[in-house]
Formats: structure tokens, sequence, C-alpha cells
């Protein structure tokens, strides 16, 4: 009972588009420094392979694994 009317009142709530578009922005103005953090991190990240975290080329499966 008490998921049905959470499901109806959010169903008639996002059914406007622009009601949607505007809690979709402010979500996003919320999470603006947390997703500019998470950019910065994934950007000290590109280029590292498992060799660079002590996984053994044993266990990589790329060009240095033994393992055909």
């Amino acid at each position: 009972m008490k998921e049905d009317l959470i499901e109806k009142l959010t169903s008639m709530v996002f059914n406007d588009s622009e009601f949607s578009k505007i809690v979709f922005k402010l979500c996003k103005e919320v999470n603006k420094e947390s997703e500019a953090k998470l950019l910065n991190r994934l950007a000290k990240l590109e280029g590292m392979k498992p060799k660079h975290v002590g996984i053994s080329p044993y266990l990589t499966l790329d060009s240095s694994s033994n393992m055909e």
C-alpha cells in the first residue's frame, strides 16, 4: 500500500517534463563539486596498467602476460 502511494505520487510529480528538467539541473548543481573531484581522479588514472598497482603480470591478461 505504502509503496503504491509513493509510486503514484512520484509518477504524478515527475510526469511534468519541465519539472523533471528542473530537478535534474538541481541535482547536477548539487553534485557539481563531487563530479569535478571524480573527473580529476579519473584523469590521474589515465594510462595506468595493472602492473602499476602491483598485480602480477601472470594475472593481467594483457601484453605482459605469459598466458595466451
